[in-house]
């Protein structure tokens, strides 16, 4: 079957003819590009313009330290410490962390997750952010706020190893080595500065860096799978609103404290972002042959997703590192990587 026939097989349209089907969805594709592309950009001058501390805002709001003592974190947040508890710094703040590890669980759950390696070893960096943000925001010290931080780093480093071997820039195992290579030492050397430097900012630029590389990734080609599509969109518009809940409450923290609940919205936008990112990356990595799949179709039952199955286009290869792109062109009709940005842009 020609690749344009399987193609509209795969996502019919009600369209009088396959060209102007085609051709709609080229222009739609394109007009979501570019509205994504210009809230990223725009984000990205937010950044570029300062992380301010909430620091003096939040420690003036506690009357006295609670069993944790003074904050040591370079970077503090707004809800008042201690005021609910003696014991945890930031109550809401550190239970509100529990969801991620409640999104790593349900993923888990699912057995067409659980049988990809690299989609398993996500699922748990994703949980380990849950734990080290629970730490964080109940102790506000610094040794926690490193739990906290430095899964998010190893989170999207393993994000962008899932785009080895189904990226069409990524298709050779000398190429997937260089990449896997360069990744880990660039995660490796943030770690090390930020620790002993304790830079936040410098933190914020590095994971940033990786966050963008991830999304060209993930931008730079098409899908004709619309599970793996719709869930690429809904993680990266999850991130964006994360983020500018986030940029509220942290600006506005040191005029109006009572903004601090926004930090919980954040926690609930950005595990909602992971959760769409990597179902996006079981789809493509399913369509690729990169993840197990018995028959033709993988069934879906996920909640949030109104898709009820994945097509497997390009049967798994022995010879090559993934079968999406064979011989310079798309065996399926290409496939769009997922974009992970869980906890994106700051913690």
């Amino acid at each position: 079957v020609a690749p344009a026939a399987r193609a509209s097989q795969r996502w019919p349209l009600a369209a009088p003819s396959a060209r102007s089907a085609e051709n709609m969805s080229a222009s739609g594709s394109s007009i979501k590009c570019a509205i994504m592309l210009l809230g990223l950009a725009a984000l990205l001058v937010v950044g570029l313009l300062g992380v301010p501390s909430a620091a003096e805002a939040s420690a003036a709001s506690a009357t006295e330290h609670g069993f944790w003592g003074a904050p040591s974190a370079v970077h503090q947040f707004c809800e008042p410490k201690y005021a609910t508890s003696r014991f945890v710094a930031e109550f809401y703040n550190s239970m509100s962390s529990f969801v991620f590890v409640l999104g790593a669980a349900y993923m888990l759950s699912k057995r067409e997750l659980r049988r990809d390696p690299m989609l398993v070893t996500s699922c748990a960096a994703v949980a380990l952010i849950g734990l080290g943000s629970v730490a964080f925001h109940g102790t506000m010290l610094y040794e926690y706020e490193l739990c906290d931080e430095v899964p998010m780093l190893v989170f999207i480093s393993i994000c962008l190893g899932n785009k080895m071997g189904a990226h069409p820039l990524l298709l050779s195992r000398a190429r997937c080595a260089a990449f896997a290579t360069a990744v880990t030492l660039s995660c490796a050397g943030i770690i090390f500065a930020y620790a002993k430097l304790k830079n936040y900012e410098l933190f914020v630029a590095g994971f940033t860096l990786m966050v963008l590389v991830d999304l060209g990734f993930a931008l730079s080609w098409s899908s004709t799978q619309r599970v793996t599509t719709w869930a690429m969109y809904m993680s990266i518009a999850c991130i964006v609103l994360g983020k500018g809940v986030w940029e509220v409450e942290v600006r506005m923290c040191s005029k109006d404290g009572r903004v601090w609940p926004l930090h919980v919205v954040w926690h609930f936008l950005s595990c909602a972002s992971s959760y769409y990112g990597l179902l996006a990356d079981l789809a493509s990595r399913i369509d690729c042959g990169l993840s197990t799949a018995d028959g033709h179709a993988v069934p879906l039952n996920w909640v949030g997703v109104p898709f009820t199955e994945v097509k497997v286009i390009a049967p798994p290869s022995k010879t090559a590192v993934g079968s999406c792109w064979r011989s310079g062109r798309g065996d399926g009709g290409g496939v769009r990587q997922g974009v992970e940005l869980s906890a994106v842009l700051l913690a």
